[in-house]
């Protein structure tokens, strides 16, 4: 008797560095913290995308949406490491593990029992609800947008293999891949997120 992938979506995860080290992260500014009259009200989910939005005088980090895709006013970072509520004006900073260097675990979302994940490594496919997750566990509900990947250098994220673990199947529904970040800030940019 066979398993099946489980229909989990918890956005990217680290799974290591380029180098082969442990995942690490960086902390980087909330807009409270550089402008303090006007905080950050919207929610970040750890293993969400997010970028820098350097497009006003004093620059911060943000969550990513199709409207602040990858561009050189709001590069991507990388991914949250932890949750922000929205409304924690206490809150400073936030963890982030950079997009740059690391490969990251994301489910597809995929509905189909025949798809071959075999078939798509190193094609490119960008993030679908990105700004989507749980308030209760924190985590982002983001996936990697099936019906983009392809040969186009252009979206976000590349994939590099399949993320196994126990239960994992490399055919069928909710696929889990590793992932790395095709352009950013610590890469290049234009890129595209739904």
């Amino acid at each position: 008797m066979g398993f099946t992938n489980q229909d989990w979506p918890c956005g990217l995860h680290p799974v290591e560095t380029l180098s082969g080290e442990c995942p690490r992260t960086i902390r980087y500014p909330l807009k409270q913290a550089l402008h303090a009259a006007t905080p950050y009200t919207t929610k970040i989910y750890k293993g969400q995308v997010v970028c820098w939005q350097n497009s006003t005088s004093i620059p911060y980090l943000e969550s990513v949406t199709a409207s602040t895709a990858n561009s050189a006013a709001r590069p991507t970072l990388g991914v949250a490491a932890e949750y922000y509520a929205g409304s924690a004006t206490t809150k400073t900073d936030l963890a982030v593990w950079p997009a740059g260097d690391h490969i990251f675990g994301i489910q597809a979302d995929n509905a189909t029992t025949t798809t071959i994940g075999m078939r798509n490594i190193l094609c490119y496919g960008d993030v679908i609800n990105a700004q989507s997750g749980s308030t209760i566990t924190g985590l982002s509900s983001c996936e990697l947008d099936w019906s983009t990947l392809a040969t186009a250098t252009t979206a976000l994220l590349q994939v590099v293999g399949l993320d196994v673990s126990a239960g994992q199947t490399s055919t069928g529904s909710n696929i889990r891949f590793k992932v790395r970040f095709a352009h950013g800030y610590f890469n290049e940019t234009a890129d595209t997120v739904v």
